[in-house]
């Protein structure tokens, strides 16, 4: 896993990150000196890197396509690699342009949602600031055309206007229906938006209903691998066949489950579905608990961890470094605020 977010973090130009932090720091420092929140000023850091992680990606993404479109034209046999790291882990074929997009989308979505937490305990030239940058990482998010990207930000935004102002049922109801009918209409209704993303919603709710001749391949292809994950699963129920080894059980191809609780189930079976599952289980109830003593980082840590328990069924997090971070982060952040 660490491997894994070494070459994102490469692919994504990290070096590049002390234009933003240094801009950051004067801010902060500024910040800290005029009576600041700390914390806050971290978590602003942490959306910035974020941000502009996925804009260096989603950088790449265009300046590949042209790339390909100059060697189409030209008939050249083999795409030049001109720029040191730039681009260089498309040219060797190490990743697809789809995968770009996810990591560009989850990397759009958490820079999302600590801006939006910031969002109200701002000045107005500030808010007029955050508007801007995050409808421009919504903007990315919505053009990533991925299904767990577009469908978490409206779950992570419902939640924290609900759970930050519980005692406004109707307007909050009323503003998540309003909402949740515009999108529709902008998904199915709306040509730009359709290309992007309608199609691709469509094919998942075909695979609900269970009519195959309209789901589009990826979805059917996660279908097909879920349901050799649940073969693999009731062939070995209590131990399962090893961590990361359901892939070479895989009878569509060799590779994970894209789903965490079948992932999890074959490679670990009861017990590791029990001790993988107990700390999500564990933070419902924390929550819920404490409710009435509200706190809106707790709630926004609270929501981050319900938006990737959420998005388990269209992904392997099993080992995901950045999930385990702000699963630690809620418990402390828990603990800290002397809620206990």
């Amino acid at each position: 896993m660490i491997k894994t977010i070494k070459f994102w973090l490469d692919c994504s130009r990290w070096y590049a990150l002390p234009m933003s932090v240094f801009s950051w720091f004067v801010i902060f420092m500024y910040g800290l000196e005029e009576d600041g929140n700390f914390l806050y000023g971290i978590l602003a850091l942490i959306g910035i890197c974020f941000a502009h992680l996925a804009t260096n990606l989603f950088d790449d993404y265009n300046d590949y396509q042209k790339l390909q479109q100059y060697v189409n034209e030209h008939n050249i046999v083999s795409l030049p690699n001109t720029q040191r790291g730039k681009c260089r882990y498309l040219l060797n074929n190490s990743v697809n342009l789809k995968d770009v997009l996810k990591v560009v989308g989850i990397f759009c979505l958490i820079a999302l949602l600590i801006g939006i937490f910031l969002f109200g305990d701002t000045t107005k030239i500030m808010k007029i600031f955050l508007i801007a940058s995050i409808l421009f990482l919504l903007y990315l998010d919505i053009i990533t055309a991925s299904r767990k990207a577009i469908l978490m930000l409206p779950i992570g935004l419902c939640g924290m206007q609900l759970l930050n102002n519980p005692t406004k049922v109707i307007r909050n109801l009323l503003l998540i229906i309003s909402s949740s009918l515009l999108a529709i209409y902008l998904i199915f209704e709306v040509p730009f938006f359709y290309e992007l993303i309608g199609w691709r919603m469509e094919g998942m709710i075909a695979l609900f209903k269970g009519n195959t001749l309209e789901v589009d391949s990826s979805a059917l292809s996660r279908a097909m691998m879920i349901q050799s994950a649940l073969t693999v699963f009731y062939d070995n129920p209590i131990f399962g066949v090893g961590l990361d080894n359901f892939r070479f059980f895989n009878a569509v191809r060799v590779t994970y489950a894209h789903n965490n609780f079948v992932e999890i189930a074959a490679d670990l079976g009861i017990l590791g579905l029990i001790a993988y599952y107990w700390i999500f289980v564990y933070i419902v109830f924390d929550y819920l608990k404490k409710y009435k003593k509200h706190s809106k980082m707790r709630t926004f840590l609270f929501l981050v961890v319900v938006v990737y328990f959420i998005n388990h069924i269209g992904m392997v997090t099993i080992l995901e470094m950045l999930q385990s971070i702000f699963v630690c982060l809620y418990i402390s952040c828990s603990r800290v605020y002397g809620f206990d």
